[in-house]
């Protein structure tokens, strides 16, 4: 035994080492094979590595929400604050588990095996995790070089001596009210935002009373240093400093953390037991961040809060009423919802003007609030008189009171003013109904009536008896039951009619049906005709038949005029009906001209005769409907096309094309909905909101401009404002606006066009957009004014012209294209945009080297199938390539990339291996470009075609991660010690199993043993001296056959046939009746019976046994 646990003690230290340093933190560093929970660390607070120090440790903290969840997290030891947190949005469980495999990957995963968050460190050499005494942790190679450190990856906190760069983001925990804030440096400055939908900037270093400057320059990165927080430039020369106390401890250890409340605050963790806080903040006034109180309130003073002033006059809860995601949730309620412009009151100032860009310049208050009435994602405007200014905010934070000098702003707020779907709505709808159900009973009475005129003059030759008669009528009985349920089809009663369907008798409890039996046995009976039995006799054969005879006997004598006249006021009263009804209907397949009016509604299938059209410029250019798309003839998108061209100018729901029975409707609040099929329960498709706005018409005007005008003809939504992928003359494409193209068939990739930064802009929408043309980079445009910032463009005449903000011609390119498709301008005149085929992202496939006339061939650093064999998204939890060996392979000479002349280095003045090293360890980083003669280094997470840079060179080295499937270099060696490892230990495990059976069968023999012994002694005792004292009689004894049948029942195989020992008791006694044992048990009773009787019989000593072995006789009961 001593050997087998010696044995197996070994194989546990062989195969599981890390199980036996349980709950004892590990110094300095962890290597791969390590895993741990917080249950097994327990005992040292859920923390498995510390640092040499001893001041950081590594490991799972409690969450202040939930003492049952924890935080993969940095913590500094004395203070237990947080310095990092790899995963602060999904906490995990006290057995959710942290593992560094062996290929360098370290993933923390659930109990049930799905990825909570994980660094991808396969194939990199990855030897060890670090925690050093500064607080960083880091995964380094076996060379010692640093292959990941938090540092580079900071959540909301900074330490001193961490370099925080540009690129960087300190994002905080969400506020209440589940916004976050964002902390990073970009153009040559460090700002604070707030991340709504779209960031509003509230601070910048920059702008910043307390900065010190050094020298000038544009800062790239920063550290917390000493008492200050240090600005450097790329060549880290100090720039500015910001002082947050006054403690010059230059060995101190200070953290910077951005709070939830959008302010960063400093503490010192080298005071002892508790951080020591600085009064120093940032923002330094309490009412300039973006909630200092509620959003709509107004802060003022020392953060003392009130509501809006304006706001509070038409709204009690100081609410919008309306929900931030109006424009965004194609379920939103917020369309039934009426809303107005309220002054928010004087003296009323917002966190985000000292940094927004005004929306529009030159503008008047009337133009401003028109662009926020407008826009449905605009919530608030702010318009300063001065400069004619107009800002416009998707979100509201709180606003900020700018004391008795003013704020030289007037500010409106969108307000909902009769909450969703007021109570006066429905009460008009109800009225609506009463007329339109009086018209329809009236109407149908009156068919029914005439109808049953028209049928009875017909009726005068026909027999009465005559079976089609029965069976008109009692189809027709049918057809009028109270319960609808029960009317048939217009198909089953035209089979019933035809006699195909049996009709059976009808039931009786139509009133209607009713009434009529009930004139009829009237009318019998008093001609004497028989007896009524009663109304339960007139659903009868018999009534039936005496219906018809009474039907005969009154023969109506009326001309032929009179019953075309009967036709004739059939027909009117159904014409009038549908007139009333369906006035659509008559229209159907006929396009209205000009505008149609609230109240229209049609689908592909009402206007298939026009080609889905169901509206038409004036001059008939332009129609608006339900147009084909190219890959499938059954579906539609909602567009304007130029008509005699086919070309299409403008699409609602390209992505979301409908079936030919899916609806549009202009509903009589103003809103215009594309619905799914199911009409106003379908759900939505595209949607305009256009409620409490006074909609009266949607016209479609010569220009190709699809424009919603209010009562008074004021323009409430144009297309033209919101391109899809075409631009057409006359329409003005702004600041703002983008053209988006649709997904090119090679890799799924759109294309957009935008103006921004005084220049337009062509990009391809990779994971990070890279741009590959610009305006101002093109050899054909023409410069009419130097130093203008282009804000608007417009296609004139036969050239696209660039203004300024005051409208002023800038520039202008000539013979232009019109349509954006797959990234390029194609139309019908040989110009391009732009001019080189091989200077767009995707000329070739993805991989392929473009050259001169388009021709495209494999980089020659990839192998015959011109992939790489890593998926397009890698940095995705989901990613199976944190199991790929890849490398970076050359992607040969003479190589330039169209993204070149546009992008930013990642770090410059570096080298090639350091870039290589950037492109390594930066998992979704899929090819790089390093230009020698600069140090400029060039990281691409998506990756188009290459393009042919000729014999010059680009001056450019290029490389491709790739993945591999070679795993040699003894990368297979760890692999095969743990195969034989395991081998090893199951060949222990089945040593152990057969000696435990051995040793189970040897004490099982020497108990059987025993027993047979037992019995035999028992059985040769009592059998004598029952016969010899006692002189029983053992052949013929009841009581002998009744012990024997008890003896065989409890010897059964089966142990639950065995009787418990009470029952035995039972029919030893006589009390329970034994019955005839089975004779499915080995030793058969009737066996037994005849060895023992043989026994007796032969008188024979005392000692004779049976020749049955008594060891059949063992087992439990």
């Amino acid at each position: 035994m001593r050997g087998f646990f010696i044995v197996f003690l070994t194989t546990c230290l062989t195969l599981f080492p890390h199980p036996l340093h349980g709950g004892v933190p590990y110094t300095g560093s962890i290597t791969p094979g390590f895993e741990g929970t917080q249950m097994n660390y327990i005992n040292n607070n859920g923390i498995f590595l510390e640092s040499n120090s001893s001041a950081f440790g590594f490991g799972f903290v409690t969450t202040p929400a939930s003492v049952t969840l924890f935080t993969l997290s940095i913590v500094h030891k004395p203070t237990s604050r947080l310095i990092w947190s790899a995963n602060r949005a999904s906490p995990v469980s006290n057995s959710d588990k942290l593992q560094f495999q062996d290929n360098g990957t370290v993933v923390l995963r659930t109990e049930g095996g799905s990825e909570v968050w994980r660094l991808d460190d396969a194939n990199k050499n990855a030897s060890r995790m670090e925690l050093r005494d500064s607080g960083n942790l880091v995964v380094v190679s076996g060379d010692g070089a640093s292959i990941w450190e938090s540092f580079d990856h900071p959540t909301d906190t900074l330490i001193t001596n961490q370099a925080f760069k540009e690129g960087m983001k300190l994002t905080s925990n969400p506020s209440s009210s589940n916004m976050s804030y964002s902390l990073e440096i970009k153009s040559g400055d460090m700002v604070l935002s707030v991340d709504s939908s779209t960031p509003q900037t509230y601070w910048s270093m920059g702008n910043d009373r307390g900065r010190i400057i050094e020298q000038n320059g544009v800062v790239t990165s920063s550290s917390l240093l000493g008492n200050s927080w240090r600005f450097f430039d790329e060549k880290q020369s100090l720039l500015w400093q910001f002082v947050y106390s006054d403690n010059k401890d230059d060995n101190a250890t200070w953290i910077a953390v951005l709070g939830n409340n959008g302010v960063i605050s400093f503490s010192n963790l080298g005071s002892g037991v508790s951080a020591a806080d600085s009064s120093t903040k940032i923002p330094s006034d309490q009412c300039a961040t973006p909630e200092p109180c509620g959003s709509y309130f107004t802060c003022s003073g020392s953060k003392v809060c009130g509501c809006v002033s304006g706001l509070s006059r038409v709204r009690s809860d100081c609410k919008s009423g309306i929900d931030t995601s109006l424009c965004n949730n194609k379920k939103d309620n917020n369309a039934s919802s009426r809303v107005e412009l309220v002054n928010a009151g004087d003296g009323v100032d917002y966190f985000a003007l000292g940094f927004a860009s005004p929306f529009s310049k030159k503008a008047s208050l009337d133009s401003c609030k028109e662009f926020c009435s407008s826009n449905c994602s605009c919530l608030g405007l702010f318009f300063r008189n001065s400069s004619g200014d107009c800002f416009l905010f998707d979100w509201i934070g709180s606003f900020k009171a700018s004391g008795s000098g003013g704020s030289g702003l007037v500010s409106y707020i969108k307000v909902a003013t009769n909450g969703l779907g007021g109570g006066d709505n429905g009460e008009e709808e109800d009225g609506k109904h009463f007329p339109y159900i009086v018209i329809i009973v009236l109407a149908t009475v009156f068919i029914i009536g005439k109808l049953l005129e028209i049928v009875d003059g017909k009726m005068k030759n026909v027999d009465v008896d005559d079976e089609r008669v029965q069976r008109a009528m009692k189809t027709a009985l049918w057809c009028i039951q109270e319960d609808m349920h029960l009317r048939p089809s217009m198909s089953k009663v035209v089979q019933m009619l035809e006699g195909v369907f049996h009709v059976v008798q009808p039931p009786s409890s139509s009133t209607l049906g009713s009434r009529l039996y009930s004139s009829f046995c009237k009318s019998i009976s008093e001609e004497g005709g028989g007896t009524s039995s009663g109304p339960s006799d007139c659903n009868s054969e018999n009534y039936l038949s005496a219906v018809f005879r009474h039907t005969n006997k009154q023969k109506k004598k009326k001309r032929e005029k009179q019953e075309a006249m009967r036709m004739r006021m059939f027909f009117s009263v159904l014409l009038a009906s549908m007139l009333i009804f369906f006035p659509d209907l008559l229209l159907c397949l006929v396009p209205y001209n000009g505008s149609i009016s609230p109240g229209f509604e049609g689908s592909q299938v009402d206007y298939i005769n026009n080609y889905g059209i169901f509206l038409e410029s004036i001059n008939k250019d332009f129609g608006f409907g339900f147009i084909t798309t190219p890959d499938d003839v059954t579906l539609f998108t909602l567009s304007i096309v130029h008509r005699s061209s086919s070309r299409l100018i403008w699409s609602a729901n390209r992505a979301s094309p409908v079936s030919n029975s899916d609806k549009l409707q202009f509903q009589d609040n103003g809103n215009v909905v594309l619905r799914g099929e199911g009409g106003g329960g379908g759900p939505e498709v595209w949607r305009l909101d256009n409620s409490g706005k006074s909609a009266s018409r949607i016209e479609l005007r010569d220009s190709g401009n699809l424009v919603v005008v209010s009562g008074d003809g004021a323009s409430i939504w144009e297309s033209f404002e919101h391109p899809t992928d075409t631009l057409i003359t006359n329409q003005v494409l702004k600041e703002g606006m983008e053209l988006t193209s649709n997904a090119s068939s090679t890799s799924n990739m759109t294309y957009s066009l935008e103006i921004k930064s005084g220049d337009m802009f062509l990009s391809v929408n990779s994971l990070t957009p890279q741009v590959y043309w610009s305006m101002r980079s093109d050899r054909g445009r023409i410069i009419d004014k130097y130093g203008g910032v282009v804000t608007s463009s417009s296609l004139l005449g036969n050239s696209w012209m660039f203004f300024d903000d005051k409208q002023s011609f800038v520039m202008a390119v000539f013979d232009f294209i019109r349509n954006l498709g797959s990234g390029v301008f194609a139309a019908d005149t040989l110009a391009k945009i732009p001019t080189d085929q091989c200077a767009t992202p995707e000329p070739c496939s993805p991989y392929y080297l473009c050259s001169v006339s388009k021709a495209c061939q494999c980089v020659s650093g990839l192998s015959s199938d011109c992939k790489t064999g890593i998926d397009t998204s890698p940095c995705k939890k989901t990613n199976d390539n944190a199991a790929l060996s890849v490398k970076l392979v050359n992607a040969g000479d003479s190589v330039d990339y169209f993204a070149l002349g546009f992008a930013s280095p990642f770090p410059k003045k570096t080298n090639l291996d350091s870039c290589k090293e950037f492109c390594n360890t930066n998992c979704s980083c899929l090819g790089l470009f390093f230009q020698n003669s600069s140090g400029d280094c060039f990281l691409f997470d998506w990756i188009g075609s290459f393009k042919s840079s000729g014999r010059g060179g680009s001056g450019f080295v290029s490389y491709i991660k790739v993945a591999t499937n070679d795993y040699g270099d003894g990368k297979h060696f760890p692999y095969i010690v743990i195969i034989i490892t395991v081998l090893a230990a199951v060949f222990i495990i089945c040593v152990l199993i057969f000696e435990a059976f051995r040793i189970h069968r040897r004490v099982k023999a020497r108990l059987l043993a025993s027993q047979e012994t037992t019995h035999r002694l028992l059985i040769e005792n009592v059998d004598w001296e029952m016969e010899e004292e006692e002189g029983v009689d053992i052949v013929n004894d009841a009581r002998v056959g009744r012990a024997m049948k008890t003896a065989f029942w409890c010897i059964q195989e089966d142990m639950h046939l065995r009787p418990s020992m009470s029952k035995v008791v039972q029919m030893l006694e006589g009390v329970f009746p034994v019955l005839q044992p089975p004779s499915s048990s080995t030793l058969d009773p009737n066996r037994y019976t005849r060895l023992e009787l043989r026994s007796i019989s032969e008188e024979s000593d005392c000692r004779t046994s049976s020749s049955a072995f008594h060891s059949e006789l063992s087992g439990p009961r």
